[in-house]
This record gives structure tokens, sequence and C-alpha cells, in this order.
């Protein structure tokens, strides 16, 4: 089956030392929507040295494949760096967390020069490499899966096919949240590890409006309440003024 929906966010999972890209967003029919693509994986180039033989760094790889269980696939290829053609091996990696260590051991081999993106994230190298564009519609082949992730949408796919993006100006319907935070600090900017909040206000695209308070400088039932209103609305888009995710995710560790 082929459902239509528009990305709100992407991140990566790696389940059974398997990765997963998770595309999470809004279909056609206003259902929250959780597409998981296990198909991509993750790469890097070790680039080779002007007067190596590409083979060559190949073979001395493979012989040492074992230090190195998550490569998958080594692939001779060529690239442009500044403009001038390089020889390169990419390396396909199953878990992207390895590549980080892995791109620092293979610049020690022979007849390697050097790595390159293996700084890209692999949530951002799948948008990339397919094309794919936030906050905007696609249409993919998937199938349904049972939803068993304990995530809050109506529907879960496993992706069948690469995501197509689709020519359309309409956004859906968002639920949309604002909030402003002010905490108690004696001395200097508030930290949110140590110093209390003592009012939370919040507003919606539906035309909520609340404000919570704390009593004392205990700030636990003020988090709590505010993040019981943040479950049960349920946002789409959590924006605010100096504020980021880290932040709302720091505070709310304390409860």
């Amino acid at each position: 089956m082929n459902i239509k929906f528009w990305l709100l966010d992407v991140n990566y999972e790696v389940k059974d030392d398997t990765p997963e890209i998770w595309l999470w967003g809004v279909d056609d029919s206003g259902n929250r929507v959780l597409v998981i693509d296990r198909n991509f994986l993750a790469y890097f180039y070790a680039v080779v040295e002007d007067k190596a033989d590409a083979a060559e760094v190949v073979e001395e790889i493979e012989a040492e494949r074992t230090q190195y269980p998550s490569v998958t696939k080594l692939e001779v290829v060529e690239r442009k760096f500044f403009g001038k053609p390089v020889k390169t091996v990419k390396v396909y990696c199953k878990d992207p967390k390895s590549i980080s260590k892995y791109s620092k051991a293979f610049r020690n081999f022979e007849g390697i020069k050097g790595c390159l993106e293996d700084d890209v994230r692999y949530s951002m190298r799948y948008l990339i490499d397919n094309n794919v564009v936030p906050c905007g519609w696609h249409e993919i082949e998937v199938t349904k899966e049972t939803n068993t992730l304990d995530v809050q949408v109506e529907k879960v796919y496993t992706a069948k096919s690469i995501p197509k993006f689709i020519e359309k100006s309409e956004a859906p319907e968002l639920r949309i949240l604002g909030f402003s935070t002010i905490c108690y600090s004696k001395e200097g900017s508030p930290k949110p590890d140590r110093n209390p909040v003592v009012i939370i206000s919040v507003v919606t695209n539906k035309g909520e409006e609340k404000q919570f308070s704390a009593e004392d400088q205990n700030d636990k039932p003020i988090l709590e309440a505010f993040v019981n209103y943040v479950q049960d609305f349920d946002p789409d888009l959590i924006v605010g003024y100096g504020h980021n995710l880290r932040m709302l995710l720091k505070l709310c560790s304390r409860l």
C-alpha cells in the first residue's frame, strides 16, 4: 500500500544491531504516523593517497575485517574534493555509531590519507541522499505494523520504498504548543538543574491559554502539571522564546 504524509521530524534508532530511520509525520487523513525504514546503510569515505592502489587498500581493510564487524561493504568510487578528483573507498557500516571509531582507525591504514563525511549524522545522510524534505509531503510504499513501540501515533508503518517528494504547498492542520518559563535565581542567570521554576505559561494554536504557578520553591508539582498538560494536548510542534527541547528535558528530569 502507498501513503502520503507530511514529514515533521526524523531520528534513528538501532534495534538488534539493525539501524532504523524513524520518519514522524501527519498523513493526508490527519493521522499521526511513524514510518520506519530499515533499508538504509550509513557510510563514510576513506580517501586513497594519490600514488596508492585503491584495490590494495580494500584488501588491507579486508584482512583486518574481524576488527570492524560493523563494516558490511567496501566499494571503490571516485569523488571530487574541492573540485579535484580523488580515489576513495566507500565504507558501509551496519551501525552508524561505529563510523566515528572506524574512521579514526582507518586513517592509520597504509594508503589512506584521510576520511571524509564521517561526521554526517545518519538521519541527515538519509535526508540528503534520498531528497527527503522536512515539512514537505512525500509518498511511500509501506506495510502496516502493530504499534508495540510505546509511541504516541495513530499508525506505524514499515517502509518498502524510498519516500518520494510531492510538490504540494498546503501543510496539514498541526497541533502547536508554545510555552515560557520563569525561574527563581538569587544571582545571575538561572540554571535548570538547580534553580526552581516558579511560572510556566502555555498557549496553543487551538486558542487555549494556561498558566502554572508554584506555591514555593518546590517546583515538582508545577513541572508534573505541565508535563501532564503537554501529554494530553499531544502537540506536533513545541515552540518557545529562548527555550529548546534540551532545556525542557533537563527541567523534567528532576521529576
